[in-house]
């Protein structure tokens, strides 16, 4: 760690049994394994000394998934180490291996840092106008099933693989190889929430580390801002539309505003109490302003995957709520209703991208057209 200057540093396939704190020379590992059987699996998120006193808490989860909280000034970052199914594994078990991890990402608090980490084991390709906002140009060619499946979490939780961003030799992109039978991929990733995004200067692939795996070191590079807290306004006013002074008419109102305050005011206070008499100004000159020209009013963001709408949000939910239920009632019943579900909303959303890509094409020729 000391070598690459490495802060954070994620494990998966440790092999450890149990969960619990390790010390290691000045710095402190988290893991989370198995707790009986076999050892198999196993992740873990290591931290350096520099760090360690930015360590607030952890939980283990099972022996794929493992969360940890650090606080860096005022900046709070939850990193989230993911060990997850390979391709050939049966659905039964990918499917509760992403309803954990969907489920964990649920109870990161909104105004905590996000960084999902680790061997996903999934291939995402490089469609970027499909997943406009998810993956760019930079990653593999190959989108297997896995890869559908992360690409699905992270438009519905508005996250990013920066895998895909950066743009480096094939070398320094491919984080897993076989050697003796030719093949590479990217299936190890940094995941982020898509605000956490200009503080990330690059992801590569570091060769030169002996991990004694077949498995690359994944770096990514992440200045973090330490941002003042927000002032509280409010509830649903934004700034002051000032932009309408520039009207001669909206002009003329103001000034004869601050006129009739100026009347109103200049006998108020004659300097027994300099704070109250500034006061009382401020919100009367703001007051006036508000009157004049107004405020404009928040409005939340639009996903940036165009594809989503209200009809697939419906199916999903659905589909996670049948999960849910066939999980408690441990039914073949329960089980078949939730495989009818799961196909039915998979056809709702190749159904929607469909209608989204149709809709974007027709939207490109209309604007070729006019050229």
């Amino acid at each position: 760690m000391k070598k690459y200057r490495l802060e954070v540093l994620g494990l998966s396939e440790t092999h450890l049994r149990g969960c619990g704190e390790r010390e290691i020379g000045e710095s402190v590992m988290i893991y989370s394994g198995v707790s009986e059987g076999r050892v198999k699996g196993g992740v873990a998120v290591i931290v350096s000394g520099e760090s360690r006193q930015c360590l607030r808490e952890w939980m283990c989860v099972n022996e794929r998934l493992l969360k940890v909280r650090l606080r860096v000034g005022r900046v709070r970052v939850t990193f989230i180490q993911a060990y997850a199914p390979t391709e050939d594994s049966k659905e039964e078990v990918k499917d509760t291996f992403y309803y954990s991890l969907e489920e964990l990402i649920a109870r990161v608090p909104k105004g905590d840092q996000l960084v999902l980490m680790g061997d996903l084991n999934a291939r995402v390709g490089r469609d970027a106008n499909s997943w406009r906002g998810v993956i760019g140009r930079q990653g593999e060619e190959t989108l297997n099933g896995n890869g559908r499946r992360l690409l699905d979490l992270c438009a519905v939780n508005e996250l990013a693989i920066l895998n895909t961003l950066y743009q480096h030799k094939e070398i320094h992109k491919c984080t897993w190889e076989s050697k003796e039978r030719g093949l590479k991929s990217i299936i190890d990733y940094f995941i982020v929430r898509r605000a956490l995004r200009p503080g990330v200067t690059d992801v590569r692939v570091i060769r030169g580390a002996e991990v004694g795996s077949d498995h690359h070191l994944v770096l990514m590079k992440l200045r973090l801002k330490v941002q003042r807290p927000k002032r509280h306004t409010e509830a649903g006013k934004c700034r002051l539309k000032v932009h309408r002074l520039e009207s001669r008419e909206a002009k003329v109102k103001y000034q004869q505003e601050l006129r009739r305050l100026q009347w109103q005011m200049k006998d108020m206070y004659r300097g027994e109490d300099v704070e109250r008499a500034w006061k009382e100004f401020r919100l009367a000159v703001i007051g006036g302003a508000e009157r004049v020209v107004g405020r404009s009013r928040n409005r939340q963001q639009k996903k940036a995957t165009t594809w989503w709408s209200e009809e697939v949000r419906a199916v999903i939910k659905s589909k996670k709520n049948l999960y849910k239920k066939a999980l408690n009632a441990k039914t073949t019943e329960a089980w078949e209703e939730y495989k009818k579900a799961n196909k039915e909303a998979k056809k709702v959303v190749r159904e929607a991208k469909e209608r989204d890509w149709i809709r974007c094409g027709g939207a490109a020729a209309e604007e070729l057209c006019r050229e």
